[in-house]
């Protein structure tokens, strides 16, 4: 994790089609470690696929933006079996969603809330080593 959170050895990216990308990088006995090997993204979920350099992502804090969550369970919600009554009131809530701009594109979502937990965890490392 350390080398690839000081963005040594850059990765080898061959990225043939969206439904094909493939990223190696190099392991510390000097063999390649394969990643996303196999990778299909849902075109439902997924726009395409682009990568960002790891230093980008370190120097670079992402905007942040709230929604308000507001429960709206469907008629069939199994009250029952969770052991609520059916007129339970539901909590509103807020959600946060870190948004990383790269060159005409965004990481944001799912994979924004991953990708900062990521550069959390480099960062607890760079400090771990000062």
């Amino acid at each position: 994790m350390q080398e690839l959170c000081h963005g040594e050895g850059a990765p080898i990216i061959e990225m043939l089609e969206l439904k094909d990308v493939t990223v190696e990088f190099p392991s510390a006995d000097g063999k390649r470690l394969r990643a996303l090997e196999g990778m299909v993204p849902s075109p439902a979920e997924v726009d395409g696929v682009f990568f960002v350099p790891l230093s980008h992502l370190l120097e670079t804090a992402p905007i942040e933006y709230e929604y308000e969550l507001i429960p709206t369970p469907a008629e069939n919600f199994p009250y029952e079996v969770i052991g609520i009554p059916r007129n339970y009131k539901w909590q509103h809530g807020w959600e946060n969603v870190p948004v990383y701009p790269w060159q005409g594109r965004a990481i944001w979502g799912l994979t924004g809330r991953i990708t900062r937990n990521l550069i959390q965890i480099c960062n607890h490392f760079q400090r771990a080593e000062s």
